[in-house]
């Protein structure tokens, strides 16, 4: 239970990783839309601007050019985010590197809407208003997907404005406009927390979803493995044999090649399975299914039947001298000791081997020739390997 709930805990803080990283790779993305608009809203500033205040034009002018500069410095930092190969250790200092770009430069939008303001021209003074509400708009979609983003951009850049429209003595007006501004400062901040939370949950559910999908992904491949080898050994099990010998047999055909198996049967297993315990039978099967592999390798596809008894299909080899030296061979490696426990076990293998076309033409000769032939084998002692003569002896 412990363990099953620190899975779902790590599983639970990787797709939250997950999450904030698309999260800053859309903050980042739509970043490259909000440079060019508040270059255009900076630039239609200093125009309102310019020609009221004469003797202030030189502070216009240098406000003017650090708003261009730290925008220029964002799309630089946008520019080596997306060259970049964002590692999720990383993802905190990008994050903290986007904040304090847009800290400054609402820094900057709220000291044009204190200093900068006009107090004399109305209109200009509306308009600077306009222009500062259409910013603070403007961005909610580009940085609300990472809310403190927006939230630092959207307070520096209207609070000030408001806090001294409403210190300003003898206007009504102006005390409403404060109010109006802290009031759509705080719609600004709703709406950046309920559509930052919407953008998040549906990423979560995206990938929540994809890790369930890989899950059952992963789920069926292991099924199907299961349903197609031995739990014991991993070797390919009756099943699979049956799928794919027809295959094999034609495929060997068509190359005008001759198909041979081999019926491998272990010698005395079942006096060693009664006598000292399935486990220790489970092991020396296990044991002998990694000798059979390394006997055939390359050479052939290794299948438990069930019980003691395997089968070979050999690939395609040259001659039948090559297949009584792998026969050979896997008899020899068979019979070597196998050491479980304080066991020290002593078996060998009867082998029948049968082929196509000569031993007939399709699988269910094939293996009932080659079970006739390991039979042969056993009786005459085991520790051999029979060929299928379809004499009348029916042996060679």
């Amino acid at each position: 239970m412990i363990a099953e709930n620190q899975n779902e805990q790590a599983n639970l803080h990787g797709i939250k990783s997950l999450v904030h990283q698309e999260l800053l790779k859309i903050l980042y993305r739509q970043s490259l839309h909000m440079i060019w608009a508040e270059i255009f809203a900076a630039s239609l500033f200093l125009y309102v601007l310019w020609w009221p205040n004469a003797s202030m034009r030189l502070m216009l002018y240098t406000w003017y050019g650090l708003m261009v500069a730290l925008s220029l410095g964002r799309y630089l930092l946008v520019s080596q985010y997306e060259k970049s190969q964002t590692k999720d250790e990383d993802s905190e200092w990008w994050e903290r590197f986007m904040m304090l770009m847009l800290l400054m430069s609402a820094l900057g939008w709220g000291f044009a809407g204190t200093v900068l303001l006009p107090t004399v021209n109305g209109l200009n003074q509306a308009i600077i208003l306009f222009l500062l509400i259409g910013v603070a708009a403007t961005a909610n979609p580009f940085f609300s997907p990472i809310k403190r983003i927006y939230i630092v951009f959207l307070i520096p850049t209207l609070l000030p404005t408001a806090i001294y429209l409403l210190t300003i003595s003898n206007a009504n007006l102006n005390m409403f406009l404060g109010i109006s501004m802290i009031l759509f400062t705080i719609l600004m901040l709703i709406t950046c927390v309920v559509s930052s939370g919407l953008i998040s949950t549906a990423l979560t559910l995206h990938f929540q979803n994809s890790r369930l999908a890989d899950d059952l992904r992963k789920s069926n491949k292991s099924l199907d493995f299961m349903a197609k080898h031995d739990s014991l050994t991993l070797l390919p099990n009756r099943q699979m044999f049956y799928s794919i010998v027809n295959t094999i047999i034609d495929e060997h055909r068509k190359a005008k090649k001759v198909t041979y198996l081999m019926f491998i049967d272990v010698d005395k297993f079942k006096s060693i399975n009664d006598t000292l315990g399935h486990d220790v039978g489970d092991d020396l099967l296990i044991n002998i299914a990694q000798r059979l592999r390394d006997s055939f390798d390359d050479k052939g596809m290794v299948f438990r039947l069930g019980g003691d008894e395997f089968v070979v299909i050999l690939n395609i080899v040259n001659d039948q001298s090559e297949v009584e030296e792998l026969a050979k061979n896997c008899c020899i490696s068979v019979a070597e000791p196998i050491h479980i426990g304080d066991h020290t076990l002593l078996v060998s293998a009867s082998i029948g081997i049968s082929s196509i076309p000569k031993d007939g033409e399709n699988a269910e000769s094939l293996i009932k020739h080659a079970d006739a032939a390991m039979y042969h084998s056993k009786r005459t002692g085991g520790n051999r390997y029979q060929f299928y003569d379809n004499s009348s002896s029916g042996l060679s």
